[in-house]
This record gives structure tokens, sequence and C-alpha cells, in this order.
């Protein structure tokens, strides 16, 4: 599969998603939840950089029966003495929620994405050799959705990314954020 092939189909996919998450929203039977947090990723032995933090953003829908799903975004970024490397992520997620009317839900995810990769090798003192890179993952996560209140949600969570086209790429991901529901 071409790069663009697989934005064109992730971008319609998100779209469709968008949609039925609005269909349901003025259904009443759905809600609606944003939010961001951090995140400590640890990288695989193969990416050749060191662990560190993310940026993390998101919005999805949840069912009364406890299904959802939901878009994300990460951005990762680490600078050491050999280079930058910089990693931007973009999944969708499908979630299934316990204890669906608890103040604690926990919940099991599956996933499919794309992450880019832009890697700046420093060659010498005035040299930097620029590496574009690309590929598909699928990833699956645990966590915890915590309501102190109707509205907020607290929201610490295990996540673990393998790329699908025979690279040995992989991210494991332990974060915590922040949402509003509606």
């Amino acid at each position: 599969m071409t790069q663009t092939f697989k934005t064109n189909l992730f971008r319609i996919v998100s779209l469709a998603l968008v949609f039925a998450a609005s269909n349901g929203y003025a259904q009443k039977q759905h809600t609606l939840e944003v939010g961001g947090g951090i995140s400590y990723n640890l990288l695989g032995k193969d990416w050749g950089f060191g662990d560190g933090l993310a940026l993390d953003g998101y919005i999805g829908v949840r069912c009364s029966c406890g299904f959802g799903a939901e878009i994300t975004s990460q951005v990762f970024s680490d600078e050491q003495e050999n280079g930058t490397l910089t990693i931007k992520q973009y999944a969708i997620n499908g979630l299934y929620h316990f204890n669906n009317q608890g103040v604690v839900r926990p919940y099991l995810g599956l996933g499919w994405g794309q992450w880019n990769a832009d890697v700046d090798y420093k060659t010498n003192f005035l040299s930097v050799d620029r590496v574009k890179a690309g590929s598909t993952f699928g990833s699956a996560s645990v966590g915890l959705k915590i309501f102190p209140s109707r509205q907020f949600i607290i929201r610490p969570a295990l996540k673990y990314l393998k790329s699908t086209e025979n690279r040995d790429f992989d991210i494991t991901s332990v974060g915590v954020g922040l949402a509003y529901s509606w």
C-alpha cells in the first residue's frame, strides 16, 4: 500500500467515526469525550533513541452499552548526541468499558494508526542527515476512567504499539490524561 492510500483511508475512517458519533449524540445514546494528557514512551531498542515524555490528545464517543471509539494523537521528541527524533502518531481505537455506570471504569482497547518519524542524524559538527519514515501500527491498551464528577475523567492507561509493516519498531506508553465529557 502506498503512503497516500493509507493516509486517505485513515481520513475516511476518521470522518465516518465523527459522523457516527454525532448521529449517536443526537439520539442521546452516546457520551462524547475530549481530552489530553502526558505519557512516558518506552521505545524499542530498534529506534536507536532514548525513552521520554509525549503529549497526547483524543476525542471519543462512548455508548451506554460499554463500547466506544476514539481518535487519538501523540507527539514525541527526543534529542541526543547523535541527533533528534520526532514521532507524530494518529490512531483510531475501539474500546470496551467495564462497570459502565461506576465511578471507576476499567477499559480495554484495540486500534490501528499511522506514525511518522523525522530523524535528524548528526554526521559531524556541521552536517545533518534528515530521514523521514512512516508506518502503520496496531495497538492494544488497558486503562481506567475515573469519574470524580459527571463531566471530568482522570484517565491512567498503558498502551502497546507495534508496526504492521515488517519493521521491528514498537512503543510501550504509560500515561495519564484528563478529559471532559458531555
